[in-house]
């Protein structure tokens, strides 16, 4: 029997350009010397990776939690401070390599960036200004508003032009939740609608945690299109936040749930107070509606845990 460490070369590189997880990779190329020097150190083959869970730093020392391996990994970075602000790139990459970034603005106006040009931000002044969430695919990007109109803004087209997409009637949910996710999977796209529980002092909110979760996906069967509740997704698992809007097969990845919604909080109004107790990053469960929590975090750490991508390349 052949010893592992004296597999030729090509067929070692050949498993290599097989696994699908950057950690069986990387532990692939850490088995011995002989594997190392033999596989690329940039595995560019992989597909788009589950998200990690990032945490706030703690004396310049960052946590990231992985699902596949229900594990810490612990990075540090740079001091920041509540006046910074910190975002994950969208699927991990970087803008000016991919050619494309977008940002919904605190007033509802949403930034477009394209590398190739003065590498500054602009506005897509023809979309509405009450813009609570965006989705790009294959050059057209989606934009839904604040009672869920959707519009459609092909970046192909010179110069680019803008479509609503007639809807039939709003359902009412909209009107009622908190925040609202446009999320897309293959050729169906949903909006995610979540539903938060406050606490207040003097008015002001302190803190909020997720109650539940509507999920609507469009139908545009007839003339006018309609947004559906659904219960089910299937196998599909759902990531939602500030910052990232995710959709996956979660039978090819490990520790994925079908059928869930995976969130981290979001910003309190009010971040700093400690005795009001955890972040309520968590998996919501479509099923029966029950809510399974993730490695928790106090409120006296800021900002609060965000989705960022791992991406080797």
């Amino acid at each position: 029997m052949v010893r592992f460490d004296e597999l030729p070369q090509d067929v070692v590189q050949e498993i290599s350009k097989r696994l699908t997880f950057l950690q069986d990779y990387i532990y692939l190329r850490a088995a011995c010397r002989r594997f190392f020097s033999s596989i690329p150190p940039t595995p560019k083959h992989l597909p788009l990776q589950l998200p990690w869970l990032f945490y706030p730093p703690r004396q310049q020392n960052s946590r990231f939690f992985n699902f596949s391996t229900h594990k810490f990994h612990h990075l540090s970075f740079p001091n920041t401070s509540c006046h910074q602000r910190e975002c994950g790139s969208s699927k991990g990459f970087d803008p000016s390599r991919t050619g494309h970034g977008f940002e919904v603005e605190s007033n509802e106006r949403v930034a477009y960036y394209r590398s190739g040009g003065d590498f500054s931000w602009r506005f897509i002044d023809e979309l509405s200004t009450s813009c609570v969430d965006i989705m790009y695919d294959n050059e057209i990007l989606y934009a839904v508003d604040v009672i869920g109109e959707i519009m459609v803004c092909n970046l192909k087209s010179d110069p680019r032009t803008i479509s609503i997409i007639e809807l039939q009637e709003i359902p009412s949910e909209i009107f009622l939740r908190d925040e609202m996710y446009l999320v897309g999977s293959a050729d169906d796209l949903f909006l995610v609608v979540r539903y938060l529980d406050s606490r207040y002092y003097s008015d002001c909110p302190l803190s909020r945690r997720t109650r539940r979760f509507d999920v609507f996906r469009i139908d545009r069967s007839e003339q006018l299109a309609r947004w559906i509740a659904v219960t089910d997704v299937g196998e599909r698992a759902l990531f939602v936040g500030q910052n990232e809007l995710m959709c996956f097969k979660a039978s090819e990845y490990r520790g994925c749930m079908g059928n869930c919604i995976y969130f981290p909080s979001i910003s309190d109004t009010i971040p700093f107070n400690g005795h009001l107790g955890e972040y309520d990053a968590a998996i919501y469960k479509l099923s029966d509606g029950a809510i399974e929590s993730l490695p928790s975090c106090p409120r006296n750490m800021w900002p609060p845990p965000i989705w960022v991508t791992p991406n080797p390349y």
